[in-house]
């Protein structure tokens, strides 16, 4: 048992001291005997939490001690009973009221007033760099004061009349000490002013120093409060204007959109990106993964062991609680934005729940998009937000999703962002010049690039896919990316074009089925104008990738009434013996 109540003896007196602030001591008495010794110890002890009050009373200052100290201790033990009874109850009301925003994120989210005025957005930040200090100057002595002959009076009295070497004594000393204190004076005064210099000097360097600092100081604080101001003056022009210009429309929801933080709970990461066209805006937004929402379901205070115990919930809940926070956080964003947009600039909003997290087999983060929605402002205007289930709502507006959101399958976004993606380049059309006579083989490698993308542009076309090229890489990475429509086979596909004149190595078909895990596609296609040996055929048998040969890629060309060649020998000759 830890000791708090402490007695101590000083100057032949007995005093008494608590170690716990929140106990309180009255009437402390102590009884003397008839030789001197206590004959009793008594004290109040009160505690200033509960107000309970106890009387410890012995005859034996240790044994006194010891029952004060362990009525105090039977006090704390309750204390931290209670506390850490109410703790624990604390503790689960606030993980069951998270969990309940999470589950009714739509309906919080409807029910948030939007303050939107341009003057929320504006800067009003103070200029915080601290103004320079004036210097304090070094104080100049003053020159001391000229020596007074009055000061040096010469004391001539009747025996000095008549003895007249004894006057001429007098005032020659007179003579001596003035002009020494004169002397003095000079040179007392030659150094005072000597150093005098030397201060003005240096009180001129530090003031001219200082107001060097304090214009700098004055000029950056008035550029920062400019800057401040136009921005705030951009602000403004682009709330009080019709907004026009697609960068106009895209700045002002991203400027808006940027409050989410403020709305949503802190374990999200409103990252998002955006693109207006055609009277739509189409978001691309992060959603969380399923780790960073809460599980706490309670905690239980252990009294034995004056320690905490957590209780999560079960992952059926915990999948449960995920889909209906994602559901409803996406079907929040689209109605955020509606809201915002004051001016009905927008026709429709489509929204694509991208997931990055680590691949479990490869240890590499992956981006997926998992969900997708286009809602016309019509149709969601008409929902009553407040009272529809977040999933179904999802669906009933065509919402796209593949299996549950936990499992993060990908699928190909209604609408999709395609100008922000910078290694997207302008295709060239170089499949409308070809004829019999160009060889594939010997064509330029980044001629060859385009013309894959242009076949397979026509291969996916008829079902509303589309092919973008990646910037130039000399066969490294991903040379397009493709979208197939279809909801069978289709889906996100890498594509990877080889100009070879040998056979191409099972290492490239390894690399291009790491590249489709990393990029979370569906498939991958390698094309080459040569061939694959066995190796390779093997490595892709239950892996989803297509091996494009050269006489199945000039197939595919007449398949779309185009016709070209490819004659390794002819293409070695060009290029240079051993060119691949």
């Amino acid at each position: 048992m830890s000791q708090h109540v402490f007695l101590t003896e000083e100057n032949n007196q007995i005093y008494i001291n608590v170690s716990v602030p929140e106990i309180n001591i009255q009437d402390f008495k102590i009884d003397y005997g008839g030789y001197g010794g206590i004959k009793r110890l008594s004290v109040i002890l009160i505690n200033t939490i509960t107000n309970e009050r106890e009387t410890v009373v012995s005859r034996d200052p240790d044994t006194f001690q010891r029952k004060a100290s362990r009525k105090v201790e039977k006090w704390l033990k309750k204390q931290r009973k209670d506390n850490g009874k109410l703790l624990a109850e604390l503790r689960t009301k606030e993980a069951e009221l998270e969990r309940e925003k999470l589950f009714d994120l739509l309906k919080f989210m409807v029910q948030e007033n939007l303050d939107i005025r341009s003057e929320v957005f504006h800067k009003s930040d103070k200029y915080d760099t601290k103004k320079p200090q004036k210097p304090s100057i070094k104080r100049l002595d003053d020159l001391p004061n000229k020596p007074s002959k009055s000061s040096f009076s010469v004391d001539i009295n009747f025996f000095d009349n008549i003895f007249v070497s004894s006057k001429k004594k007098k005032i020659n000393r007179y003579k001596n000490a003035y002009r020494n204190a004169l002397q003095a004076w000079e040179k007392e005064k030659k150094e005072i002013s000597k150093r005098n210099k030397e201060k003005e000097k240096w009180n001129k360097q530090i003031q001219s120093n200082w107001e060097e600092r304090l214009e700098k100081w004055e000029i950056k604080k008035a550029n920062f409060y400019k800057e401040q101001e136009i921005y705030n003056q951009k602000i403004d022009k682009l709330f009080n204007k019709t907004l026009e210009k697609p960068s106009n429309i895209e700045e002002y929801f991203k400027l808006t959109l940027s409050r989410l933080d403020e709305l949503l709970p802190e374990t999200f990461d409103n990252d998002l990106e955006l693109e207006y066209r055609n009277g739509t805006l189409i978001l691309n937004y992060l959603i969380p993964n399923q780790e960073d929402l809460p599980t706490l379901e309670k905690v239980t205070y252990i009294i034995s062991r004056d320690d905490f115990t957590e209780k999560y919930i079960n992952n059926t809940k915990s999948k449960k609680l995920y889909e209906r926070t994602i559901y409803g956080l996406v079907i929040s964003v689209i109605h955020y934005v509606f809201e915002v947009d004051k001016n009905n600039t927008l026709e429709a909003v489509a929204v694509n729940g991208i997931s990055k997290e680590r691949n479990k087999k490869t240890g590499k983060k992956q981006t997926k998009t998992v969900l997708s929605i286009q809602v016309e402002r019509d149709e969601f205007e008409e929902l009553d937000l407040l009272h529809v289930d977040p999933k179904e709502c999802f669906k009933g507006l065509k919402g796209i999703s593949s299996g549950t959101l936990v499992d993060k399958v990908p699928i190909k976004p209604i609408m999709k962002i395609s100008k922000d993606n910078s290694r997207f380049i302008e295709n060239e059309n170089v499949i409308d010049t070809l004829n019999d006579t160009n060889n594939l083989a010997a064509m330029d490698w980044q001629d060859f690039e385009h013309l894959i993308r242009d076949i397979f542009e026509k291969e996916f076309s008829k079902n509303g896919g589309e092919v973008n090229v990646t910037q130039s890489s000399r066969d490294q990475g991903v040379d397009a990316i493709a979208y197939d429509p279809d909801p069978i086979k289709g889906g996100k596909l890498v594509i990877q074009a080889k100009r070879y004149t040998n056979t191409v190595g099972v290492q490239y078909v390894r690399d291009l089925y790491g590249t489709v895990i990393n990029e979370g596609a569906n498939r991958g296609i390698l094309i080459t104008t040569s061939d694959y040996g066995s190796e390779s055929h093997n490595f892709v048998k239950d892996k989803p990738l297509s091996l494009i040969n050269g006489q199945e890629l000039l197939y595919l060309l007449k398949k779309h009434g185009y016709s070209a060649k490819i004659d390794i020998a002819e293409a070695k000759k060009v290029l240079g013996l051993g060119d691949q």
